[in-house]
């Protein structure tokens, strides 16, 4: 469960098998280089991690995105919200965790870049996937990338 993600840095793990980790930075053990590192996660035989998400302050959602351009929204302080929203999405290639007025850059293998505002106000239609951005046959979405909001800025001559 993600109850209080404020205090630590929060992180979700999605598996190929579309089941969901949650844990902390807490409990990961410091570690030198060339050490194995910490073994948090069990992962089913021939399964493997889709994607990392790291929880940011002031967020209150996470978005999953698979590679032909559809997304699903979930909130983070309700159970198993991405449990239930990923149970049958294919494809995942990434999630990130965003806010109310996010604004997230869509990244694909041929280098096409969508600027999108992101809205939560249909979080309400966790059920249906959401169309981002139209690909090619031979075009799929490979990353994501939320960006800050930029102040515009107005020269004004006198």
């Amino acid at each position: 469960n993600v109850k209080k993600i404020r205090k630590n840095e929060m992180f979700v793990t999605i598996t190929s098998n579309n089941k969901v980790s949650y844990f902390n930075e807490n409990m990961i053990k410091q570690s030198k280089e060339s050490t194995k590192g910490t073994k948090l996660l069990k992962i089913a035989t021939a399964h493997y991690i889709l994607t990392t998400i790291v929880i940011e302050e002031n967020d209150t959602h996470v978005i999953i995105i698979t590679k032909d351009g559809f997304c699903k929204y979930a909130q983070l302080n309700v159970n198993k919200s991405i449990d239930n929203i990923i149970k049958n999405m294919n494809n995942i290639v990434v999630g990130k965790s965003i806010c109310e007025k996010s604004i997230i850059l869509l990244i694909t293998t041929t280098g096409i870049i969508k600027k999108i505002d992101v809205d939560i106000k249909i979080k309400k239609r966790n059920i249906k996937s959401i169309k981002l951005i139209n690909l090619e046959a031979n075009d799929s979405l490979c990353t994501i990338k939320k960006i800050k909001q930029s102040k515009l800025l107005i020269l004004v001559s006198i």
